[in-house]
């Protein structure tokens, strides 16, 4: 084994131990001590390779599987499945709330669209000239076609090449967090991320880019796992860092955030049904809707009444 493949031994169990202690619960302590051993490991590899950083490592091959039959969509209709572990169109949502644009948008429960949400772009009538899907792409769509560009552009990085870059660089790079398809990968991303923005928020800047709250900001808050209420990130950001601790606080208390939550928190499947009723789901991971029922009971002359 080459002194590399080495090294990238080292980062792989470096990543794995993130993950590990994150899912145990650890001690913030542990975990900003597991990640710090993860970046230096990362620093070595970089050092010894030209400061090009490791390989990523190969995703697994995907199965092939029945083509999804999606319904109808209407210009401008968000649509997303509410099961259990599903993407939601957090980014989208968040930033239509933001600017008070989200009556624009129309939400459809759809539970072949698990993979990622999907928007109807602009059309004539009912039904929408195109369908785009990814978060992300949703909500890029949104901001740059709506005729607010008052209120849309500024998310998006202004009206100049330079801050539109520098949005994209941070949705690039909270892409790769979010975007993992293994334990080792996902740990990775997720302490170069927590780093990252430490870093950039050094320079006294309130958020990611300037002193205003772009697409970046909630992009990096969502991979960062404070998206949706009910799937919080299990480390407490805080501890990793006085900056990047600062930032996640100012965006989980946005007004907006705590909308965007309320919106899709209870359409997730994750919200449990009371212990005491369970119900088989009719689709695996869909959440169950509370349902009172009243049965009529004829004994003799007497009728008893009795409600679930």
């Amino acid at each position: 084994m080459s002194e590399l493949e080495s090294l990238k031994a080292v980062i792989d169990a470096a990543a794995a131990n993130v993950v590990k202690l994150k899912g145990e619960g650890a001690e913030p302590s542990a975990i900003k001590g597991a990640v710090g051993e993860l970046l230096a490991a990362k620093a070595a590899y970089a050092e010894k390779n030209a400061n090009k950083p490791p390989p990523a490592n190969a995703r697994p091959a995907k199965k092939k599987g029945k083509t999804a039959q999606f319904g109808k969509v209407e210009p401008l209709q968000l649509c997303f499945s509410p099961n259990d572990g599903a993407a939601l169109p957090f980014v989208t949502l968040m930033c239509a709330v933001l600017i008070g644009l989200d009556p624009d948008l129309k939400l459809k429960m759809d539970i072949n669209r698990a993979a990622a949400p999907a928007l109807g772009t602009h059309g004539v009538g009912t039904t929408a000239d195109k369908v785009i899907s990814g978060d992300i792409t949703c909500a890029k769509y949104f901001l740059n076609t709506h005729q607010r560009t008052d209120l849309a552009q500024p998310l998006t990085g202004g009206p100049d090449c330079m801050g539109e870059a520098e949005v994209d660089q941070w949705i690039e790079y909270s892409l790769r967090c979010k975007g993992a398809s293994d334990a080792t990968s996902f740990g990775q991303g997720w302490g170069e991320l927590v780093q990252s923005v430490e870093d950039a928020l050094a320079k006294g800047t309130a958020y990611l880019i300037g002193s205003s709250i772009t697409i970046a900001d909630i992009a990096v808050f969502d991979a960062l796992g404070g998206g949706v209420k009910v799937h919080p990130c299990a480390v407490d950001i805080a501890s990793l860092g006085p900056e990047v601790g600062r930032w996640f606080k100012l965006i989980e208390n946005n007004p907006a955030t705590v909308k965007t939550r309320h919106l899709l928190t209870g359409i997730n499947g994750s919200t449990e049904f009371p212990s005491d009723g369970v119900l088989d789901p009719l689709v695996s991971g869909c959440h169950m809707l509370e349902v009172r029922v009243t049965i009529e009971a004829i004994i003799g002359a007497n009728k008893i009444y009795c409600s679930w």
